[in-house]
């Protein structure tokens, strides 16, 4: 019996000792995993309101074992204000909807008077109630990235002021580009109107001289063939008159026009084909100046309900931009524009010029503000940017450009026959 018993007592000596050594192997295995995640463990006992919090919560927080309350109130009175009620509100929720995880970011009192950062991760235990008795959990040192989070924000928000201030520049840049381009169309226009209005003051001059040899012949005993002569020279000089005031009057309506869209430009309904002409009527001054062929290949029943605005300074920067870059002096091309409908909701305009064309490292930066080959012939590199912009900003369509260096420029713009269907959307790599 004795051996026995001794035997039994044996055995349970190394049981207790396996388990003693399993338990000391899971503390170890846990302090070990704390110890690298370098987080902070509490336990809180909700039937007997008993409170543990590990070595390195507390140090976590600057305090000693014996400088923190181990209750609930000495919690309570570490989070920051503004973070409590959120707090207590998903702790309440977490309980009540019998949920046994939750994760919250929240500020904790440290003893130097300033409040750390801390991610905490929460697990409750209910029992067969589905009361909580027990609940813990860990905390994290977030604070650095918190302030990693904030120097963020601050250079997101410095970086989305910078874009506003970018944005008003490139809008005062259009402007500004477009008072110019009106401007130097003004100054053309002068120019270009003193012909007709001269050719009328100089008829109606002519027309006072006959009036006046014609009173005086009445005086003398006027012949038939003075009378004849008289009214012949009258009617021709009327038509002088009336022809060169009908072209300025055409060119003064033409210039409004485009001067108004430009300046003031609203969706509205206008035939493509007579608004090219009315812009092609308002490069008069410049492209006289040029031997270069302007042609123009757009259905004459094609409605477009748009800016024409727009429309009319895509067109003039496009030949602007042939003009000073594509050609040589003293050497004349073709300049086409041709409009058709890919379907119904997406219109192509394809500009070309037979000149000179551009390089692979030109194209690429084409568009770009202030890019320009021609300094010194006045070129400011806004006109084809401006043309990006409007094209993909203000008409919601698309812009490419293809060139061979010797065989001249094509733009390609696609824009939506009717703007006001904003939903329509071009894709970039679009084909016929």
């Amino acid at each position: 019996m004795i051996n026995n018993d001794s035997e039994q007592s044996t055995d349970l000596l190394a049981i207790e000792r396996t388990y003693l050594k399993e338990i000391q192997d899971r503390e170890e295995r846990f302090n070990l995993v704390i110890q690298g995640t370098n987080d902070g463990v509490w336990d809180w006992n909700v039937s007997t309101g008993s409170y543990y919090f590990s070595e390195r919560w507390i140090g976590m927080l600057g305090y000693q074992n014996n400088e923190i309350e181990t209750n609930f109130h000495g919690w309570i009175k570490l989070i920051h204000p503004d973070d409590l009620g959120d707090f207590l509100i998903r702790w309440t929720d977490a309980a009540v909807n019998l949920s046994t995880h939750f994760v919250m970011q929240y500020r904790l009192l440290h003893k130097n008077g300033h409040y750390l950062w801390v991610e905490g991760r929460s697990i409750l235990l209910f029992d067969e109630d589905d009361e909580p008795y027990r609940m813990a959990g860990s905390i994290t040192d977030i604070n650095e990235r918190k302030k990693s989070e904030a120097q963020i924000k601050e250079k997101n928000l410095a970086l989305e002021d910078s874009l506003k201030k970018l944005k008003a520049t490139q809008d005062y840049l259009v402007q500004s580009e477009t008072i110019a381009s009106l401007g130097r169309m003004v100054a053309g226009f002068a120019h270009e109107i003193n012909t007709p209005v001269g050719n009328a003051l100089t008829a109606i001059s002519y027309i006072s001289d006959l009036d006046e040899n014609f009173v005086n012949q009445v005086k003398l005993g006027l012949k038939k063939s003075s009378l004849d002569q008289y009214l012949m020279e009258i009617s021709e000089s009327h038509h002088i008159v009336s022809n060169s005031l009908e072209q300025a009057a055409k060119m003064v309506k033409s210039l409004k026009k485009i001067a108004i869209d430009e300046i003031h430009d609203e969706i509205r309904s206008f035939n493509l084909a007579d608004y090219l002409s009315e812009v092609l009527l308002s490069l008069r001054p410049k492209l006289k100046r040029t031997h270069h062929k302007i042609e123009i290949n757009c259905d004459k029943g094609l409605i477009l309900n748009s800016y024409p605005g727009a429309i009319a300074q895509i067109v003039t920067n496009f030949i602007i931009n042939s003009l000073m870059h594509a050609y040589d002096e003293g050497v004349y091309g073709v300049i086409s524009l041709q409009v058709i409908e890919l379907s119904s909701e997406i219109m192509r305009i394809t500009y070309r010029d037979d000149g000179k064309g551009v390089s692979e490292v030109q194209m690429s930066r084409i568009f770009e503000p202030f890019f320009t080959t021609a300094r010194e012939k006045g070129g400011s590199g806004l006109g084809l940017s401006l043309v990006f912009n409007l094209v993909q900003q203000k008409l919601k369509g698309v812009v490419t450009c293809d060139s061979t260096l010797g065989e001249g420029v094509c733009f390609t713009v696609d824009i939506p026959n009717n703007i006001e269907h904003s939903e329509v959307n071009i894709p970039h790599n679009f084909q016929i």
